[in-house]
């Protein structure tokens, strides 16, 4: 039916179920309804006139409620899920445990067997059919001894096991070689005492009256490769000559050297009759020499810290 009440207040066929009445109240139909709607015969029938009004379709606000699917719960056979969702074993909480429980058993037994796995044998590069030795261990570490000039706080530093400390005073020590014949004479003066050449030629001086004809040495395998203290370059070089002994004269080898810094000049000189060796040959001349060396090169003015 219309909406604009041209149809009377009445019971009508209900327009949602067929098999009833519902009350036309001239506006909207109503929530009353009744019993089945009479059967009348088809001859008794009314005119057109007679007919019941068009039922119009109720108002969107009159439509009943759609019937609600029922929850899963109550459908036989177990939970069923609506489409699109996915049930996870997750989200149980005892699925979880068991999970992370296995899990850690397999992380466990693969740490085990690594560790089983290292505590073999130890591999060897050694062929069967040779008898190897134990690969060699690093040099010892050597424990130097410090020399302090206790007036002018220069330093130095020294193996004992190839020098001796032979004499000492405030400004100077000697220092001999223990497996080769060589003296070495290291000293400092106040820097407004001497400068380093005159240290130079003071040395040369000593050195003279102990041998026969020192003079500069021209061989190039006795050169040096600069004339330093440590780090601070000085003047000097190499010197040959001979000592008098009672066999007779014995060729003799020197260096001297002198350098100055701030304050403080020393100097240094070595005498030896330790041989080169013949025929490119390395002599003992070569080791004390680099002895010498090793201690020079720890040689530390005040100012540069005066510690090797």
């Amino acid at each position: 039916m219309s909406g604009q009440g041209t149809s009377p207040p009445a019971w009508h066929p209900d327009p949602y179920n067929q098999a009833q009445l519902r009350y036309w109240d001239g506006n909207v139909w109503t929530g009353h309804t009744s019993g089945p709607a009479p059967q009348a015969p088809a001859a008794a029938q009314p005119a057109a006139a007679a007919t019941p009004p068009v039922v119009a379709t109720p108002p969107a606000a009159a439509t009943p409620p759609a019937v609600a699917t029922p929850p899963a719960a109550a459908t036989p056979g177990g939970p069923r899920f609506s489409r699109g969702f996915s049930a996870s074993r997750m989200r149980n909480p005892k699925t979880l445990a068991i999970f992370l429980g296995a899990f850690a058993a397999v992380v466990l037994v693969g740490v085990l067997g690594i560790a089983l796995l290292g505590r073999g044998e130890p591999s060897s590069d050694c062929p069967p059919d040779r008898v190897c030795t134990e690969p060699p261990q690093g040099a010892p570490l050597v424990n130097l001894t410090v020399w302090r000039s206790k007036d002018l706080g220069y330093a130095l530093e020294y193996n004992e096991d190839l020098w001796s400390n032979e004499a000492e005073d405030g400004r100077s020590v000697t220092l001999i070689h223990k497996d080769g014949d060589i003296a070495m004479v290291i000293g400092g003066v106040p820097a407004d005492e001497a400068t380093p050449l005159a240290l130079l030629d003071r040395e040369l001086d000593r050195l003279g009256e102990r041998t026969v004809g020192l003079t500069e040495d021209t061989d190039p395998a006795d050169s040096l490769f600069g004339p330093n203290l440590g780090y601070v370059d000085g003047v000097g070089g190499a010197y040959s000559g001979a000592i008098d002994t009672p066999q007779g004269l014995i060729d003799a080898s020197a260096v001297v050297m002198a350098a100055g810094q701030r304050g403080v000049n020393a100097y240094v000189s070595t005498l030896t009759t330790e041989q080169r060796g013949e025929d490119g040959a390395s002599g003992n001349k070569e080791f004390v020499y680099g002895d010498v060396d090793s201690v020079l090169n720890s040689f530390r003015f005040p100012s540069e810290g005066g510690s090797p």
